[in-house]
């Protein structure tokens, strides 16, 4: 069904639409304010000079309107209400072909859940505040990147930063990195073809293998070697840069309908999104809550989990990563951080990476929004002083999360030297190759006087 202008006003819903679903008006007074306000637009952290005369969501509301015609004989509270369209909306994003408003919420992948570009970008917006992308450049062509990245560059951790723009792949490329994906009927790879446009690689493989729309690079990309999507589509901006991850993930949030345009003069270069309805963010909330996740896990303090985490590294990996870096590297030990957290946690929800402060100063590694705990990582003691000054009262994570419990955590190869600072909020990790074994071990020292130790699994 088509669904006419909806709202003409805030006082009241359009008489012609209340007469095709809701027979009585007075069955939905109760709920005109609840309506109303998950309809609208989440611009009230916006500043007044960036404000507009906006609407409503036909889609929020003739969702809400529907499930409150097929339920009439059911009393609902407004936070029932919520619940049951959350549900509702879900269960049809999840569908084959979604319907409706289905078409346009996020839906994690059946293996790989979101994508880190996507997870940093909700988690992002969850604040309220404007994102701001750069405005992309129609006048210049979109190229093909890779998704995946073979060795120790497939475990992911490139992928979180949020400037970080996946590599343009060109014809030549890909007989080294994908020689099963050539067309049968390809032409001649030349080595000076340098073409990464969508009609030139499609001459060399089968368009199905690359993510084309913003659904598919949004929601459907798995960064790893069995993907069915290993290319994908990648936009560019003024000056014929290609868009970041985080950047095209927002562009295809905003195209999908999750992220709505704030108006704003022609020839700004950058564009400021928030969520469309503030029911977006509330479905946005629902989705990240995890479900799964063990009692035992739920019951956990702080440095049982982390004991838990770190307990479930894997050598192989952290001696990759040693090889190629000539120690430990940042990132690397971000995502193994992740794997470990899912295979403890069962939900890859439980744990969010790389969150912004809502006045966007800062970004912390990691939070668990249901335990309320904050974690830091770092290197080697990479400033270390300044990752802990940031939990201060005053500073970028103490004013945004300030009852909330907090670690620093310092991975260290091979050394047990620790920096002199007194903070009882910090743990060190010290990994080395176990004896005798191809194995490593991780001793984790906190204020206790001895350290806790764990033989990594291979």
């Amino acid at each position: 069904m088509v669904v006419p202008l909806i709202l003409r006003q805030r006082v009241s819903l359009c008489p012609t639409y209340m007469q095709q679903v809701i027979p009585t008006q007075a069955h939905l007074r109760p709920y005109k304010d609840t309506i109303l306000e998950s309809a609208s637009p989440d611009i009230d952290r916006l500043p007044p000079s960036q404000k507009w005369e906006a609407g409503f969501h036909p889609g929020v509301v003739a969702g809400l309107t529907v499930l409150l015609s097929q339920k009439r004989s059911l009393t609902y509270s407004a936070q029932q209400l919520r619940e049951d369209f959350q549900a509702q909306c879900s269960s049809k994003a999840q569908s084959g072909r979604p319907t409706g408003l289905g078409r346009a919420i996020p839906r994690p992948h059946k293996y790989s859940k979101f994508t880190p570009a996507a997870m940093m970008l909700f988690t992002a917006v969850m604040h309220g505040k404007p994102l701001t992308v750069p405005y992309l450049d129609h006048s210049v062509g979109a190229m093909v990147v890779c998704n995946y990245m073979a060795d120790e560059r497939n475990q992911g951790y490139r992928r979180l930063e949020r400037s970080f723009c996946a590599e343009e792949i060109v014809p030549r490329q890909i007989v080294n990195l994908f020689p099963s994906l050539l067309r049968q009927d390809h032409p001649p790879i030349l080595q000076t073809d340098l073409n990464s446009s969508p009609q030139n690689i499609s001459l060399y493989i089968i368009p199905s293998n690359i993510a084309l729309t913003p659904r598919e690079r949004l929601l459907e990309v798995e960064h790893r070697s069995t993907s069915s999507k290993p290319l994908a589509l990648r936009q560019r901006r003024a000056g014929n840069c290609p868009l970041s991850d985080f950047d095209q993930a927002a562009h295809d949030a905003c195209q999908m309908g999750w992220l709505l345009s704030v108006p704003s003069p022609e020839g700004v270069g950058n564009n400021d999104l928030v969520l469309p309805t503030r029911w977006h963010g509330q479905y946005l909330q629902f989705l990240l809550t995890p479900n799964q996740v063990p009692e035992e896990v739920k019951s956990m303090t702080i440095d049982e989990f982390l004991n838990g985490v770190i307990s479930r590294f894997r050598s192989s990996v952290l001696k990759t990563c040693r090889a190629t870096h000539n120690g430990l590297h940042e990132k690397v030990v971000d995502a193994e951080f992740m794997h470990a957290t899912e295979e403890l946690a069962k939900d890859p929800r439980f744990l969010l990476p790389q969150v912004y402060t809502s006045d966007r100063s800062g970004v912390i590694d990691f939070t668990v929004p249901s335990k309320k705990w904050l974690l830091e990582l770092l290197v080697e003691g990479s400033k270390l002083p300044e990752h802990i000054r940031r939990f201060e009262a005053d500073q970028q994570y103490g004013k945004q999360w300030c009852d909330w419990e907090w670690r620093v955590i310092d991975f260290r190869y091979d050394t047990r030297s620790r920096m002199n600072i007194k903070c009882e909020q910090l743990r060190t990790v010290n990994l080395s190759k176990a004896k005798d074994t191809d194995c490593m071990t991780a001793e984790i020292f906190s204020t206790l006087p001895t350290p806790h130790v764990y033989t990594l699994q291979a």
